[in-house]
C-alpha cells in the first residue's frame, strides 16, 4: 500500500507557528529543532527533513512575521494614485504603520522577535535587502520623473533608509513610539525631497 503523501508546506507552517508559539513563552534561548519537533509530534531528525537547520527554521519566521510588510510595500510599488513622491513616503509610512500594529496586537512576540534579531541579525537580512530594493524602485521613479536629482538609486535609498530610521527601526519604534507619527514623518520627508530635489542652475 502506498504511504499518504505528505503536505510539506503545511508541515513547515505549523513549524513556523509552534516556533512562534515558543517564541511568545520563552524567547529564543528555549527556541530548539527539539523543542519544535516536540510540539509538532514529530522526530527530532523528521524536523530536519522540512528545515535543514534551526537558523533555516528562524528565517522563516522572520520572513513570516514581516510578509504583511512586504506585500502592503508590494502593493504601494504599483498603485496609480500615488505620484513618485507620495509613492516614497507611503513605503515608508506602510513600514511605520504595520509595526506599530504588530507592536500594539502582541507586545510579547514583538519584543521575542527583536531580541531574536539583536542576536543574529542575518535571520533578517532577506527581508532588509528586499525592502530596500523596494524602495530604490521607487526613487529610480522618481528620479525619472524628475521629481529628485538623477543619481544611483540604490545609494539615495539607502540614504532615506538612514533619515527615516526612527520610523521604519522596530527599536526605535518599541522605545520611543509617540515619536513615530504621520505628522512627524511628513516633516522629515519634506527635508528629504528638499535636499534630493534637482538643481536649477541659475540663469
Amino acid at each position: 500500500m502506498a504511504r499518504p503523501r505528505i503536505d510539506a508546506e503545511a508541515v513547515r507552517a505549523r513549524m513556523v507557528a509552534e516556533t512562534e508559539a515558543l517564541l511568545r513563552r520563552h524567547g529564543p534561548d528555549k527556541v530548539t529543532m527539539s523543542d519544535v519537533a516536540a510540539a509538532c509530534g514529530m522526530s527530532q531528525s523528521g524536523a530536519y527533513r522540512f528545515f535543514a537547520s534551526r537558523h533555516a527554521l528562524l528565517v522563516a519566521v522572520a520572513d513570516h512575521w514581516f510578509q504583511d510588510i512586504e506585500t502592503g510595500m508590494a502593493a504601494i510599488l504599483v498603485d496609480p494614485g500615488l505620484d513618485p513622491a507620495g509613492r516614497i513616503t507611503r513605503l515608508i509610512r506602510c513600514q511605520m504603520d504595520m509595526k506599530r500594529q504588530r507592536l500594539e496586537r502582541d507586545p510579547g512576540f514583538f519584543d521575542a522577535c527583536l531580541d531574536l534579531a539583536a542576536r543574529d541579525l542575518s535571520v533578517v537580512e532577506g527581508h532588509l535587502v528586499r525592502m530596500r530594493a523596494m524602495l530604490a524602485r521607487a526613487v529610480g521613479e522618481a528620479m525619472a520623473a524628475g521629481v529628485i536629482a538623477r543619481g544611483d538609486p540604490d545609494r539615495v535609498a539607502a540614504l532615506v533608509e538612514v533619515m527615516t530610521t526612527r520610523f521604519r527601526d522596530p527599536w526605535s519604534i518599541r522605545t520611543h513610539p509617540a515619536g513615530c507619527t504621520p505628522a512627524a514623518l511628513d516633516e522629515v520627508m519634506t527635508v528629504i525631497f528638499r535636499g534630493l530635489a534637482p538643481q536649477i542652475a541659475a540663469m
